[in-house]
């Protein structure tokens, strides 16, 4: 357990010397305080640019609508559910490789820390600062949406619509864990990662059977949740995506302890 520790403290201390955790800050950030003013002010700035007595310019102001608090979520997740997603896929690709190629992982073995210990604890590190980011960038744009739109929602709501994109996230981190065990190479790594994650969304839209399918955690689920609405099959959709991330990290244990 000792060696557990100080192999996870030893995991945080890398994430903040690399950069990762200041990249996955800016980006989840980023979109955090744009989403709402770009959903706030995007027909009022598209009215500035057109020309005078353009029909089709103002066309298309008229069926952007006038965008409401909602509209600001639904923007934040549809750029989180790509871009920050995949930020995080980039950021932990080549997680175990890296270990494995320079004989770390040979070392701390021979410390004493089996291969299940020296996966979970890097899933845990990278986990907690992911999930920490998703929750604080959640309430950001709580808060800009809130001081844009004057209502920004049940404040529980939209930390609980956080919450399940961030058990997305820890699915795509174990899968992407997985795919650093399995790959010979940082760019194998990373095209198995975005076949997952691109699977994920393929599924989601399949009639009938895409209610269930993790992919509804990038988006539509968190919207759900953060308007107050409980989605359809949304425990079953857990339970398959709590299974998904398990069975990835065994088997990224078991690989690693062979390799």
């Amino acid at each position: 357990m000792s060696n557990f520790r100080v192999f996870l403290v030893k995991e945080f201390m890398e994430n903040l010397r690399t950069k990762r955790l200041l990249v996955l800050a800016c980006v989840f950030l980023f979109f955090a305080m744009t989403s709402p003013l770009l959903t706030r002010y995007m027909g009022e700035f598209f009215a500035m640019i057109m020309p005078a007595g353009d029909e089709m310019g103002a066309a298309v102001i008229a069926a952007m609508g006038t965008p409401t608090w909602e509209d600001s979520y639904i923007q934040l997740y549809g750029n989180l559910g790509q871009i920050g997603a995949l930020t995080v896929l980039l950021l932990f690709m080549g997680s175990i490789l890296r270990e494995k190629r320079s004989g770390s992982a040979d070392l701390v073995f021979t410390k004493g820390l089996g291969p299940t210990a020296f996966v979970l604890a890097k899933f845990t590190a990278a986990g907690a600062l992911t999930l920490a980011m998703t929750l604080v960038s959640t309430l950001v744009g709580y808060i800009y949406t809130l001081i844009l739109f004057e209502y920004g929602g049940s404040i529980g709501n939209v930390l609980l619509g956080g919450l399940a994109f961030g058990i997305f996230l820890m699915m795509m981190l174990a899968i992407v864990l997985l795919c650093s065990a399995l790959a010979k190479s940082t760019a194998i790594s990373a095209v198995l990662g975005l076949a997952a994650f691109v699977f994920f969304g393929f599924t989601s839209v399949i009639p009938r059977i895409g209610r269930l399918s993790p992919g509804n955690l990038m988006a539509s689920s968190p919207i759900s949740l953060t308007l107050g609405e409980f989605p359809d099959g949304f425990v079953i959709m857990l339970i398959i995506t709590t299974a998904i991330t398990i069975l990835s990290l065994l088997a990224a244990a078991k690989i690693t302890a062979i390799t």
